[in-house]
């Protein structure tokens, strides 16, 4: 299984490299290496793919570890609609005094939709339908709180904001990516030095204690983190669902559960998604791509749907 995942990992490094260089000299209708301004914009939108992939797959693989949970997503338990409320509180309230606060905000607004989920189906969050569902409601009361704020906002807010909640990878700022960067680089090193831990939580709370290891902590400690991570990136990129169900899932049909050995391909992986997907919008319209949100919640319709179709456990 190690060999697997080494294999895998190398794999994915170097479609990730490919990906990059095939968005660096693919766009505006043609092919050519950018220069300037335009290469400083274009591997921006690289490094906005790989990371924000990076970070949502690894959001999803603590929430569906945590909650022993496959269909664990922060789109589906409300995390990304919270986070996106937050932000636009900071936009459309705040005004400039709360824009440089906006990843706080959406930080905010992503913990407490993951406590609304918790509180509603605090007798069902050992279920994966009655998690789900009660995510959905959560998500649903979120996004119309969402829709009530922005009736309120004139036609240009209106426009900005319901753009970015599309999901889209142009211009992001260079100190989010920083960020960014920093906070998924922190939290997988914990993860990697907790991987024996997550492991036993996989198994149950009675078996993690009888190990030593106690479950309240790391899931206080993991939870938020896995929330600071969908923040980040919905405050920059938008809303952009369903790359912490599906890389996860995918990957771990192939290497199992092993939090170590998953880790580096579902980095790798989560990047590469986000990656092609970004490639896919440019070669749909090059001139005013799709935003990529859009591909990524199609790709998680279809795959619910497959499910659904096979009337059996995820």
């Amino acid at each position: 299984m190690t060999r697997h995942a080494g294999i895998l990992s190398w794999s994915l490094a170097g479609l990730c490299l490919v990906l990059g260089l095939t968005g660096l000299v693919l766009g505006d209708g043609g092919v050519s290496w950018p220069q300037g301004i335009l290469f400083s914009y274009r591997l921006g939108r690289v490094l906005a793919g790989f990371l924000g992939g990076a970070s949502l797959a690894l959001a999803g693989f603590l929430f569906q570890t945590l909650f022993r949970n496959p269909l664990a997503d922060a789109y589906l338990l409300g995390v990304s609609q919270g986070a996106a409320l937050g932000a636009a509180c900071c936009l459309l309230l705040g005004g400039p005094l709360l824009a440089p606060w906006l990843s706080l905000g959406a930080f905010l607004g992503g913990a407490g939709a993951l406590l609304l989920t918790l509180g509603l189906g605090r007798r069902e969050s050992t279920s994966p339908e009655g998690l789900l569902l009660h995510g959905i409601v959560g998500g649903a009361l979120l996004s119309g709180a969402l829709l009530c704020l922005l009736s309120r906002a004139n036609s240009t807010q209106v426009a900005g904001v319901t753009w970015w909640m599309l999901g889209d990878l142009q211009a992001v700022p260079p100190l989010a990516l920083g960020l960014l960067a920093g906070a998924l680089l922190l939290i997988s090193l914990l993860v990697f030095f907790w991987g024996n831990a997550l492991n036993a939580l996989a198994l149950g709370d009675s078996w993690a204690q009888s190990l030593g290891i106690p479950p309240t902590r790391i899931r206080l400690t993991l939870l938020p983190l896995a929330a600071l991570l969908v923040a980040l990136c919905v405050s920059s990129m938008g809303i952009i669902s369903f790359v912490g169900l599906l890389v996860p899932q995918g990957l771990r049909r192939l290497l199992g559960g092993d939090a170590r050995k998953s880790l580096l391909p579902i980095l790798l992986g989560g990047g590469a998604f986000l990656q092609l997907c970004d490639l896919l919008a440019k070669l749909a319209d090059p001139v005013r791509p799709l935003p990529v949100g859009v591909l990524t919640s199609l790709a998680g319709g279809i795959f619910l749907l497959a499910a659904l179709r096979r009337r059996r456990p995820l």
